[in-house]
């Protein structure tokens, strides 16, 4: 059977041939604006400040590192109970932060903190009952730092109450030198009788062991709660030993 040449098919598959080239290029296109996207959405957006200032060239790369904020500064030790109506208070933070103090929740002062990394607050007015204290530190660029731990200091400035019960007048007679001096106070304290401390319990009584000699004894009974207010009290007994 004679061969016959069929031209028509040849250029069917040179056009199959063009076809699939041009759906490589547009594929090979495609994969490439996929991955230029992918680059842009994942590596510049994120840091367009740092690329921004790598264009500027008008500061130093290592300054384009922007959006970290300082270390939270740290307040030093503030006594949790105080008579005082104002305070001084000390810290620590980044230095030439501005650190911003707050007392309940609201600004109260600012100061920067030195070359030391050292800030004070000076006269710090205390609210009634409970002042919670806490502060934050803000660099150059605006980056505000988490609040530091909070300090609740309680402001005190009644003195505590002194009730004696025993002993229930000034004359005492008992057979033996051995005596209970016994009381009470209205809140929490450190009870001493003639510098020696009293037992308290917790419903606010305390109790102390004396020896007394025939005639008169002096006790001074003073309280002073964990402000520092102090309440002084002056008893006399008048023992006679009994057989």
């Amino acid at each position: 059977m004679p061969y016959y040449y069929k031209p028509k098919k040849r250029a069917k598959t040179v056009a199959v041939k063009k076809v699939y080239k041009k759906l490589y290029k547009s594929l090979g296109l495609t994969a490439g604006i996929i991955i230029f996207m992918y680059f842009w959405l994942v590596t510049v957006i994120p840091n367009i400040n740092i690329v921004w200032d790598i264009f500027k060239r008008d500061k130093p790369q290592q300054s384009a590192l922007t959006g970290i904020p300082p270390n939270k500064p740290v307040i030093l030790d503030l006594q949790k109970f105080t008579n005082k109506e104002k305070i001084d208070i000390q810290g620590t933070a980044k230095a030439g932060t501005t650190v911003k103090l707050y007392l309940n929740g609201r600004e109260n002062q600012k100061t920067l903190a030195d070359n030391d990394s050292f800030f004070t607050f000076n006269e710090i007015p205390l609210q009634k009952d409970i002042t919670e204290i806490y502060a934050t530190a803000t660099d150059d660029e605006e980056n505000i730092s988490e609040p530091s731990a909070t300090h609740k200091v309680t402001y005190d400035n009644k003195p505590p109450e002194i009730a004696i019960t025993k002993p229930n007048g000034q004359s005492v007679e008992e057979p033996i030198n051995a005596y209970r001096i016994e009381g009470a106070v209205n809140e929490d304290t450190t009870v001493t009788v003639n510098g020696k401390t009293a037992q308290t319990l917790y419903d606010k009584t305390f109790s102390i062991l004396v020896n007394l000699k025939e005639g008169g004894n002096s006790f001074k009974i003073e309280a002073v709660d964990k402000a520092g207010n102090k309440t002084t009290k002056d008893i006399y007994i008048n023992f006679s030993k009994t057989d």
